[in-house]
């Protein structure tokens, strides 16, 4: 008797372990995007421009991910303790996430996260000589 209803509930119970779980239920609509971006911001007390480009996989049009990538285009002068002119070399990327709450509205917000590694160093005058003086590898 024990064994016959082990396997009634053996029988009955499977079933239920085998439902499949998954983050998104129903049809999936994705599409994509890419393109430069333009960045205006403050470096070491300088305005400064950065280039660069993302691109993105849209599910569902309420996730996203991609990549970017932007380096400085501009000067910025390094506080230098001699007299050698030296200039501000950087540039960052890496995997970007990126979550869209109404997307169908006509305007709405985004939330976003790039996680990603970065280097900093400077270059002495005009020459293309570049030097590291710190490099970060995980921001």
């Amino acid at each position: 008797m024990k064994k016959l209803v082990f396997f009634l509930v053996i029988v009955f119970t499977l079933p239920l372990l085998a439902q499949e779980a998954t983050l998104i239920n129903g049809e999936i609509e994705s599409g994509g995007f890419g393109g430069p971006v333009f960045k205006v911001t403050n470096i070491n007390g300088e305005s400064a421009v950065m280039v660069g480009g993302r691109g993105g996989w849209i599910i569902n049009h309420s996730f996203v991910i991609g990549g970017g990538g932007y380096g400085l285009v501009t000067d910025v002068h390094a506080k230098a303790t001699d007299s050698i002119h030296q200039n501000i070399e950087m540039g960052y990327g890496g995997l970007e996430l990126e979550y869209i709450p109404s997307s169908n509205d006509l305007f709405h917000l985004s939330v976003g996260l790039l996680v990603g590694a970065g280097g900093i160093g400077y270059r002495h005058g005009d020459n293309d000589a570049f030097y590291v003086s710190h490099k970060n590898n995980s921001w």
